[in-house]
């Protein structure tokens, strides 16, 4: 009985070991999220990396700026209102920067605690896909999926008319 014991433990410890080691092999989601509220972050964050997310958190625009060209992400979550560089300075920056070197488009998303139909057109004018409502949700993240699984919708979608929550003209 002990040796069969030993046996499914090394099978189990076997196992595990290569369900690791494909999980590092595979690309993991990457997500700069930039939010100078750390009791906005943390949750925001845990959620995310529960979805598989790896995330980059900063706390102001001039570091979020750094980090998008410096690294590469899926996509990026930012507060319209970041000490530094505000959010939509921060877009109109990062897609000059992107056509200029030539860098993939990704897409980026704002995060308002603000009414957005005043923030609406400031956000598609800067460069901006969607705009959600704080407190962020899951939704929201299907919300983004959705896009990112088509990015030329993802692209488009800065003309859209959207919300949060409950999301308004994403279906």
């Amino acid at each position: 009985m002990k040796i069969i014991t030993q046996l499914i433990r090394h099978l189990f410890s076997f196992e595990q070991e290569n369900n690791r080691k494909l999980k590092e092999a595979l690309p993991k989601k990457t997500v700069l999220l930039a939010e100078d509220n750390p009791i906005i972050v943390l949750p925001i964050k845990n959620m995310l990396e529960r979805q598989g997310y790896h995330v980059t958190a900063v706390e102001d625009g001039n570091k979020a700026l750094r980090y998008l060209k410096s690294y590469t992400y899926s996509w990026g979550l930012l507060d319209l209102m970041l000490p530094e560089m505000d959010a939509l300075d921060l877009v109109e920056n990062y897609r000059v920067w992107e056509k200029q070197v030539n860098k993939p488009y990704i897409p980026i998303f704002g995060l308002t605690g603000y009414p957005f139909e005043k923030m609406e057109l400031a956000c598609k004018e800067s460069g901006m896909n969607l705009v959600f409502g704080k407190p962020f949700q899951l939704g929201n993240l299907k919300c983004i999926e959705n896009l990112i699984k088509n990015p030329q919708e993802a692209q488009l979608n800065s003309s859209k008319k959207v919300g949060s929550p409950p999301l308004k003209g994403a279906n």
